[in-house]
């Protein structure tokens, strides 16, 4: 959505003497993205203040400019609005995801991509990643299914072959993921030091450093939350993605 102020509006009656609460909605697997920092993705009225809108679940949301703009309930002609976390706490969109990414206008680094054909079609992305909306990586290439559509955010990453799989003793790893504020990075059994950038889905080093043991405890608590990337080079060269909450 852009240019408007609401995406989806849910209103109840105001039929005198009887108002009639909203009720039987049925949202889900939807992606809903907005691109207007003053848009909210819900607006619910419910002149009986019931709001038992139905089943509102397993969605995305995405609004990127403003994190306090996910609902808007009118309470007793009062707009009171939510952010995500508040939203859920209304017993709605339990399982739902929200954004991952913060931008200011005009940044925009979403693209939406459609098949309006019969076919199945292979879209090239070129050498840069782009993340889902559940913030997994997509190189390479998009296959798209007849009449469907994605939408992506394009990142500075580059794509990544990682290792080869039958080196296995080369393998790194970290934990707990996600995290709060940490993660335990485990370095195989090597002689040599590895290099690591921490990125930022737009590709910005945000941390880095030289990993010297086996074992190295990698503080997050000065960034924000949202999906980031571990890449190692050196003998060792692969990225992993990093949710922190």
């Amino acid at each position: 959505m852009y240019g408007g102020s609401i995406l989806l509006d849910l209103n109840g009656s105001n039929l005198a003497p009887s108002p009639q609460a909203i009720s039987g909605m049925i949202i889900k697997k939807n992606s809903l993205f907005s691109r207007d920092a003053n848009s909210v993705i819900f607006r619910q009225v419910d002149y009986t203040n019931a709001f038992n809108a139905g089943t509102i679940d397993s969605n995305f949301y995405f609004q990127p400019y403003n994190i306090n703009r996910y609902a808007l309930r009118m309470i007793s002609n009062t707009p009171t609005y939510y952010n995500f976390a508040n939203w859920q706490l209304t017993g709605n969109d339990p399982n739902t995801q929200s954004s991952f990414v913060n931008w200011t206008s005009p940044v925009d680094s979403s693209q939406l991509f459609m098949n309006q054909t019969d076919n199945i079609v292979i879209i090239p992305l070129g050498n840069f990643q782009y993340l889902d909306l559940a913030g997994n990586p997509i190189c390479s290439n998009l296959t798209l299914q007849p009449y469907t559509s994605q939408i992506l955010i394009q990142t500075n990453i580059s794509c990544t072959t990682g290792i080869e799989e039958n080196n296995s003793s080369l393998v790194l790893s970290f934990y707990p993921n996600p995290t709060t504020d940490f993660i335990t990075i485990l370095k195989p059994e090597t002689n040599k030091n590895l290099n690591y950038q921490i990125l930022d889905n737009t590709g910005r080093t945000v941390l880095e450093g030289t990993l010297t043991d086996a074992n190295t405890n990698l503080s997050l608590e000065s960034l924000a939350n949202g999906i980031y990337f571990l890449h190692t080079f050196g003998e060792i060269e692969m990225t992993l993605k990093i949710i922190k909450n």
